[in-house]
């Protein structure tokens, strides 16, 4: 679930760094970050340094930047690239689902499409195929 004073964290840029600034104009995170998404389940993707990690609302990492890409948090995962492959870690950071497969996308109601080998299909939050 996404709570409301996380929709009203909105990303601004000034010279030509990100952060977020709160309803009322104010800078809530200062601009640091190379480039950032939304916040989704207390996380918000955040690159520094051509690497993504995760933040909190205050700015912190949670999730030290070290993924070549990502997703946003749905349904308590987000997928992360590593090298060439994508996976899925959960919102402490631990790999869930190890990387193995060439794309990779959010959860939306149990399941994620994935592609591997050439092939698409769907997965649940053990990594295992869905028969949809």
């Amino acid at each position: 679930m996404i709570k409301i004073e996380q929709l009203a964290l909105e990303p601004i840029r000034i010279n030509g760094k990100w952060g977020f600034r709160n309803p009322a104009g104010e800078i809530a995170i200062p601009p640091q970050f190379d480039d950032v998404w939304l916040f989704s389940q207390d996380r918000a993707p955040a690159q520094l340094n051509g690497q993504w990690g995760f933040i909190d609302p205050s700015g912190t990492w949670v999730i030290a930047p070290q993924y070549t890409e990502v997703g946003g948090f749905c349904e308590g995962l987000a997928a992360v690239c590593v090298g060439e492959k994508w996976g899925y870690i959960n919102t402490e950071g631990e790999m869930v689902i190890e990387p193995q497969f060439d794309l990779a996308v959010d959860f939306v109601k149990g399941g994620a499409s994935v592609a591997k080998d050439g092939m698409a299909f769907r997965i649940n939050h053990d990594g295992n195929r869905l028969d949809d």
